[in-house]
């Protein structure tokens, strides 16, 4: 996340671009933390005050709830579900002169120009379907 804000950072500084940024703690961190897997009121703020969401990682070593599930799932399930976002969007892309990790070698096996993909996949089915469903029945009792 450090890195995504540092690149915010330069968009402002070099264009008429600026953000108002609001950091909302999250993820198996904070469940550790809190024994929440974040704020109450997180996602209606995030739902009616935000023009976009940049989300970071939100696991954490150990960090699972009672039943075994991963803590800070609530979280990106929630958004997904809550804000009935259809497609994880995800770009894949080399660049020229940046080295990647292959196989725990650093070893030049693409050619850059030749990788630019835009993985979709769609977020209602498999997986997803039921962890929302016992989010679903959690939330019911």
């Amino acid at each position: 996340m450090r890195e995504a804000l540092r690149v915010l950072s330069v968009f402002e500084e070099n264009s008429p671009l600026s953000f108002e940024i609001k950091e909302i703690p999250c993820g198996g961190q904070y469940y550790l933390e809190t024994g929440e897997e974040w704020p109450t009121g997180s996602f209606e703020y995030c739902r009616d005050e935000s023009d976009a969401i940049l989300l970071g990682a939100i696991g954490w070593p150990e960090a699972r709830l009672p039943n075994g599930d991963m803590a800070g799932g609530q979280t990106i399930l929630g958004l997904r579900s809550g804000l009935e976002l259809y497609a994880n969007v995800r770009p894949v892309r080399l660049y020229p002169g940046v080295t990647h990790k292959v196989h725990g070698i650093h070893k030049q096996v693409w050619d850059p120009d030749l990788v630019d993909i835009i993985m979709i996949r769609e977020n209602t089915e498999g997986l997803y379907h039921s962890l929302l469903r016992r989010m679903e029945q959690r939330a019911l009792g």
